[in-house]
This record gives structure tokens, sequence and C-alpha cells, in this order.
């Protein structure tokens, strides 16, 4: 309990902290040193607007947090029931003007477990639900609001992705996002719902405030680190690899020599295959009439005359880089 005492004693320098680290963390954690990052294209208008209403709203929620009785009115969690009404009713306020929910409140607040259960799971359940009776009914109220920032902070995201990302960021991040987002909701219902809170100099900590700023910090950084982290880039192959591959392609023309050696040699396959090689010239130069054949090749990039010059590059750059390996 004492971490979760610190970081609720020191959350606003912590948040400010964070704010201004976080670029930096980002930077030196993907940081590659030995291989440049894959280029990504610009963001669009669409996502800059998307992340910064996104980010505007998680940092309005950092700046007002939801409202807690004890934590506004600098009360204890064990401070009297009349100092507590005294405090949140306004001095000359008749007691029959009190707002009906205002009233469920405090009687529910008169009971140290429920004051337990403020703490754990924060205003609104304690004051909104009125069919609530025991913690599991608290919980099961409370279970939409805490999956809201979740479904919002997804919903984001996945209109950064759907609109204005990369395939490459899309494959490489968007589940990665995804789980992030299941694996943050799965630990706040978690937390609230398995940690021990245990009064010490009359007061608990406030579990329900310490876990908004906390997930509000997460929230904030998740669209970030999808939209501008570096994509990864493929490594280059090593040099073992490249020697294996040559020695295949030595031995399939090594094979391919033979063959046709071994065709010169016999009159009967020197025939068949000089009859099967002239079918075969007339088919090609058939479909190289063909228009429709000759869009349909261009279209999947199979010219051959690309293809020849693509393989050649492919074995220049391979063997530049064998060489200076």
């Amino acid at each position: 309990m004492s971490i979760l005492s610190f970081v609720q004693a020191w959350q606003s320098p912590l948040a400010l902290a964070l704010l201004l680290v976080l670029p930096k963390l980002v930077r030196m954690v993907t940081q590659r040193p030995t291989q440049p990052a894959a280029i990504s294209p610009p963001l669009s208008d669409t996502a800059k607007f998307l992340l910064a209403a996104h980010t505007i709203i998680y940092l309005k929620s950092l700046v007002f947090p939801p409202y807690d009785i004890f934590v506004h009115h600098g009360l204890p969690i064990l401070a009297s029931n009349k100092g507590l009404r005294a405090s949140v009713v306004p001095e000359g306020v008749a007691e029959e003007t009190l707002s009906p929910l205002l009233e469920l409140l405090l009687t529910r607040l008169k009971m140290l477990d429920n004051r337990m259960l403020y703490a754990r799971l924060g205003h609104q359940p304690l004051s909104e639900c009125l069919w609530c009776t025991q913690p599991a009914d608290y919980f099961l109220f409370a279970l939409p609001g805490m999956l809201r920032p979740y479904i919002i902070t997804g919903l984001f995201v996945g209109a950064v992705s759907w609109l204005c990302s990369s395939d490459g960021r899309r494959k490489e991040w968007r589940a990665t996002v995804a789980w992030a987002l299941v694996g943050g909701f799965v630990g706040e219902v978690g937390v609230k719902w398995g940690w021990d809170l245990a009064v010490a100099d009359g007061d608990c900590a406030h579990l329900a405030t310490t876990i908004h700023t906390l997930r509000a910090l997460y929230l904030l950084a998740l669209p970030l680190v999808y939209a501008f982290v570096p994509l990864s880039s493929s490594p280059s192959p090593s040099p073992q690899t490249i020697l294996g591959q040559l020695k295949s392609v030595q031995q399939l023309s090594e094979f391919g020599s033979l063959t046709r050696l071994s065709i010169l040699q016999s009159p009967v396959l020197l025939a068949g295959y000089a009859g099967a090689w002239g079918r075969q010239g007339a088919t090609a130069e058939r479909a190289r009439g063909d228009r429709l054949v000759a869009v349909s090749v261009s279209e999947a990039g199979l010219l051959e005359g690309r293809l020849r010059r693509e393989g050649r590059s492919l074995a220049r750059r391979t063997w530049e880089r064998l060489v200076q390996e």
C-alpha cells in the first residue's frame, strides 16, 4: 500500500513528469542503431485532429478528475458523520431541500464498509445506484464506467488506423494496442476487486482517484505510441543465409547444364525438346499478341523486361552486401 499511497500523494507531479519524459522514453526504447527504421508515411490532418482531440480529452480528465467527497473536502476516511455532512451540505441549506441521491449517499457513508467501497470504486456507484445493496452490486454497476475509457481510446486508435495509417503500422501495432487495452481493463478490474485497502492513521488510499490518474496517463500515451513509434525494418540476411542461397542457385544451375547436355547427346530427347520448344514459342507469341493478356500481365507487374531488371538488381544488391560484410 506504500507504493499506492506515494502515487496518490504525488500524482500531479508524476503526471506532469511523465508527459514531459514520455517522448524521450519512446525515442530511447525504439532507437535501433544497427539498422534504420522503416520509413512511415506522414500523418494526415485527420489523424492529427483525432490525436489532438483524444489528448485534450485525457488532459482535461487529468486536470479535472472525478469528484471525490473525501479528496475534494480534505477529509480522512474515518471522518465523523457529522463532519462529513457539514462539509458536503452548504451552511444554511435546509435538510429537506437536499437531493435524494445526496441524502442516499450520506446515509450509505455512515458505514465504514461503504466508505471503503467509495474509496475503491469512486463516487458514481454509491451515489447513483439505487438497487445496490452488496459489494458485488456496486462492482457490477461500476463495470460500464470502467470499460468506457478503454472503448473510447480503442475507437480513436481504430479511426486513426482505418483512415490514415499504413498497412505496415496496422499489421505491427494493431494487435498490440488491442491487447494493451484489454490488459489495462482487466488489470483495473482486478486491482479494484482484489486490492486490500487498509486504514492507517485514520485514512486509507483512495484507490479510485489513483487509478483514474494512472489510467488517464496510460490511455493518453497509447494512441501517441501507436501513431509515432517507428516501424521496425526487416533485418538484413546474414552472410551464412546468403551463401546458402548462392549455393542452392549454383547447384540448380549445374543441374540445368547437365540436363541440357543430356538432351543434346540424345537424338530422341533433342527432337522432343525442339518440338516442345516450338509449341511453347508459338503459344507465347499468341499470348503477346493478345491485348487482354498484355494488360493483365502489366497490372500484375510480371512484364518480362521488368522481372529481368528486378532480378538483376536484387542479385547485385545481395552480392554487394555479401562483399561488404
